[in-house]
């Protein structure tokens, strides 16, 4: 996809959309399928070039459908490691996800988007932005000076934009890190859809690290952890750790920051904000591409209106945060104080979890339907159930069973489904 080169400077759009991820694309194209003139810039030379495992579940495939040849597989069962070394299977009767190639999966979006009438910079960093009383003004990093009426930021984790338009940026204690890299099998994967994840353990509370194969020679090899922790990969790159994991050869590691808390105000005159931008990321694991679409999906919902009365004022705006808390807000809330949990047990407890889940706790989540990779509230509270994970908890001190009462007080008012 090219840079466009008939935009106009004297031009006044619609909809300037600042990052061309999975929230801004989607937008992009509801937003031009409903008449609107969008404009999308993105910094990358490559459209959906950004690290990612490429992991959706079944209601977000259901809802943003992905060409066939972009879908690598169904996860038929995930190995899970203790942080003991214990090793356990969930099969794959409750198990619910694919694995996509992302950046097609970005990028053909963007494909959709353009055929609908959306214009796209590509290699266009925004780098100022002014919210007028008439307009947004919008200046590039090559001098490109551009006007719309409305601004969709969704330029993800750490964007400078949004003090710019008079919001607050993401805390730099409400980030995590996330390091991954591509490595070779010594011998082919007999099953590219088996995927591994190392539990941790109290070196790295609350951390993890997965192993998915993207097919039988090739795979992804990453970590989350808290930031300013070790990065836990670095044990990965001895000789004994690859021969474990069956790896001859580990590529150059790469970081990015993943937002695990939204930011407080994600609307202004003119302005909304989505995705990773706005801190929209499951915190219990990191994944971001389903809430990014589906608020790139209510943030379009609430520009079209905008245009419809004609108004872009806050009050006008201050819709979208109400349709996001609504729709997806308290699965962020339940999500944040599991991890909180995670992160507060030792390695003795986590590998007594671990077990129990193996043993008694995956017969309790079959009677209610599949392990959802869209919605972790539902699971939580599930296993939060049972007897023996709360006689474990209950044996580490205060904290912890605090956190369980937050999350069991957030279900009794009915805060999520349940």
């Amino acid at each position: 996809m090219m840079m466009i080169t008939n935009y106009q400077t004297n031009k006044l759009y619609d909809v300037a959309v600042v990052g061309a991820g999975p929230s801004g694309n989607y937008a992009a194209m509801t937003m031009a399928e409903s008449g609107l003139d969008v404009v999308v810039f993105d910094q990358r030379d490559k459209i959906g070039d950004k690290l990612c495992t490429g992991i959706v579940g079944e209601e977000c495939l259901s809802l943003f459908p992905a060409d066939p040849d972009i879908i690598k597989g169904k996860i038929s069962s995930i190995n899970l490691f203790s942080p003991g070394g214990g090793s356990h299977r969930i099969e794959k009767d409750i198990v619910s996800a694919w694995i996509l190639d992302r950046r097609a999966y970005v990028e053909n979006m963007a494909i959709q988007a353009k055929h609908l009438g959306a214009r796209y910079l590509i290699g266009e960093r925004v780098e100022r932005v002014n919210i007028g009383d008439e307009c947004v003004t919008l200046e590039t990093s090559k001098g490109i000076c551009l006007r719309s009426r409305a601004i969709l930021v969704s330029s993800g984790f750490g964007t400078n934009i949004l003090t710019q338009v008079g919001l607050k940026k993401i805390s730099v204690k409400k980030f995590l890190q996330a390091s991954q890299t591509m490595v070779e099998f010594g011998s082919p994967c007999e099953d590219s859809t088996d995927i591994k994840v190392f539990i941790e353990g109290e070196r790295h509370p609350g951390a993890f690290t997965w192993l998915v194969p993207t097919n039988n020679q090739y795979g992804l090899l990453g970590s989350l952890y808290r930031a300013g922790d070790e990065n836990p990969m670095s044990r990965y790159s001895s000789k004994i750790e690859t021969r474990k994991l069956d790896i001859t050869k580990i590529g150059k590691i790469e970081n990015w920051g993943v937002p695990i808390e939204p930011i407080p105000k994600t609307f202004g005159r003119r302005v909304l904000v989505s995705g990773d931008a706005a801190g929209f990321t499951k915190p219990t694991t990191g994944g971001g591409i389903f809430y990014s679409m589906v608020s790139g999906g209510l943030a379009a919902e609430t520009m079209i209106k905008a245009f419809a009365l004609n108004d872009f004022s806050s009050e006008i705006f201050c819709l979208y945060q109400g349709k996001w808390e609504e729709k997806f807000g308290k699965e962020l809330l339940v999500g944040m104080v599991a991890r909180n949990l995670l992160e507060s047990l030792n390695d003795e407890i986590l590998d007594s979890l671990i077990n129990k889940f193996a043993v008694n706790i995956q017969t309790d989540l079959l009677r209610y339907g599949n392990i959802s990779f869209d919605w972790h509230s539902t699971s939580i509270f599930q296993i939060l159930k049972n007897r023996d994970v709360l006689e474990l908890i209950g044996t580490i001190g205060p904290k912890a069973p605090m956190l369980v009462a937050k999350i069991l007080a957030a279900k009794a008012k009915n805060l999520v489904n349940f």
